[in-house]
């Protein structure tokens, strides 16, 4: 039977809860994504998922719904996953994991600036920034990140350090952005620049890219929609997976991505450290974390891979195998 504690949910909010639970079945990255934003757009939407998930096992609440009709009642898989998705034995493992995306609603700190007042623009550790130029190109710059414009030149900056995003104001002339590896060059869509981990990287998001490239022989390299590329000789183009765009909403994604990776990526957002030993390098962690809350996501990987976690005297986050 059915808990009387449905009752106390509008019968819309019911029956999202409802196809999340179903399409949770088969899950995919993009599908988890979304649940997780459903998640924090209403407060209700969590505890009523919550009440779907202890009566899943009555099929009473799923067949008096369309969208449960003729489908096969499963337990929704849990969000972080070694390689592939696995089952969760509870709706609170799906809930926790979701947490670790949603979360980042709460701790964006990105601040909108109406025009540049200064050659040079610099964030701290933890800290996301978007703000306009003197043309009017908006500029996301990731944290620990430095950028500055050049003199003279409104349509051309020089990005020193990190990471930034770019949406060229309209304009007959291509907004330039140069880096020690060489030159990217758009009048298009946004498109983000990289120096991190020494590794200059370009991806277009929207329109096209022109990339020239210091000490290449040939000519531009043009990058079209969803595509990436090292900024260096024998570069390869590549597609821009989703998750990797989600870093100026404050959120980290990672792919299999090799743990000692994963904790460094971590680490550029926080003065809080997380420290993985050499002998866990081989674990690969797959899944969506704010990049602002290394105690969860060093909880998440340790559970996910049986390690413990001890804080420091100086507040480290030290993962050990048990």
């Amino acid at each position: 039977m059915t808990d009387p504690s449905m009752g106390r949910y509008p019968a819309r909010i019911i029956d999202e809860a409802v196809e999340w639970q179903l399409r949770l079945e088969t899950p995919t990255q993009e599908i988890e994504l979304e649940f997780a934003r459903w998640l924090a757009a209403d407060p209700r939407h969590e505890a009523a998922f919550g009440a779907v998930c202890e009566n899943w096992a009555d099929s009473e609440i799923v067949v008096e719904r369309p969208t449960g009709r003729d489908r096969k009642l499963a337990r929704a898989p849990f969000y972080l996953r070694r390689s592939t998705y696995v089952a969760a034995g509870t709706c609170l493992a799906i809930l926790v994991a979701a947490g670790l995306v949603v979360a980042v609603a709460a701790i964006n700190q990105s601040e909108v600036i109406s025009s540049a007042r200064a050659a040079t623009f610099e964030t701290r550790i933890g800290e996301i920034r978007t703000f306009a130029l003197a043309d009017g190109t908006e500029v996301t710059l990731d944290t620990d990140s430095m950028l500055r414009t050049v003199a003279g030149s409104p349509r051309r900056v020089e990005l020193l350090r990190g990471r930034a995003r770019f949406a060229p104001a309209h304009s007959q002339h291509a907004f330039t952005v140069m880096t020690g590896r060489g030159n990217v060059r758009s009048n298009t869509g946004p498109f983000d620049v990289s120096l991190i981990a020494g590794r200059p990287r370009v991806s277009t998001i929207e329109g096209h890219t022109e990339l020239e490239i210091a000490g290449s022989a040939g000519g531009p390299v043009i990058l079209a929609r969803n595509e990436q590329r090292e900024l260096g000789p024998g570069g390869r183009v590549e597609k821009v997976a989703a998750g990797q765009l989600l870093w100026a909403e404050g959120m980290l994604v990672f792919d299999a991505t090799p743990l000692g990776e994963a904790v460094t990526a971590m680490n550029r957002y926080n003065r809080t450290h997380i420290e993985a030993p050499s002998s866990a390098a081989a674990h690969r962690v797959t899944g969506a974390f704010s990049a602002r809350q290394p105690d969860a996501f060093a909880m998440a990987v340790a559970a996910l891979f049986s390690l413990d976690v001890t804080r420091t005297d100086d507040g480290t986050l030290v993962l050990r195998r048990r």
